[in-house]
């Protein structure tokens, strides 16, 4: 039984956890572009390659007068070294940033070296998944 907001978010974190590292696993750990931005009773994060101007009239809920919309925030760029690509396009999950990211291994190879000292008492044993 789920007994609040919180624990309900964080089972709905876990679920995408799960989900993502299904559809990853059954495609022999290939990336296939299936990517679920979030997964929130609470929020909705949109992902499109538009400029700004263009987010409303790709995303009509935003001006449904039913809809309550607290913030919208876009990055926009343009690409300086790469194609532009979905899986490029922000939002990602973890970051945000204003330039290029080139120490990508760097980063996931610090994140898995520290992955066994964390804890959570809202997690519990789930962390890891």
């Amino acid at each position: 039984d789920i007994t609040d907001d919180e624990e309900y978010e964080a089972r709905l974190y876990l679920l995408r956890k799960v989900i993502s590292g299904r559809i990853y696993a059954e495609n022999d750990n290939k990336d296939i572009g299936a990517y679920c931005v979030s997964l929130s009773a609470r929020t909705l994060v949109y992902k499109g390659m538009f400029l700004a101007y263009q987010v409303g009239a790709y995303y009509r809920d935003l001006s449904d007068p039913r809809f309550e919309t607290a913030l919208i925030l876009v990055h926009q760029r343009f690409s300086t070294n790469t194609f532009p690509s979905w899986k490029l396009a922000h939002p990602y999950r973890m970051v945000a940033h204003n330039g290029e990211i080139n120490t990508v291994r760097g980063n996931n190879n610090w994140m898995a070296a520290r992955q066994a000292s964390v804890d959570s008492e809202l997690f519990g044993n789930n962390i890891s998944k």
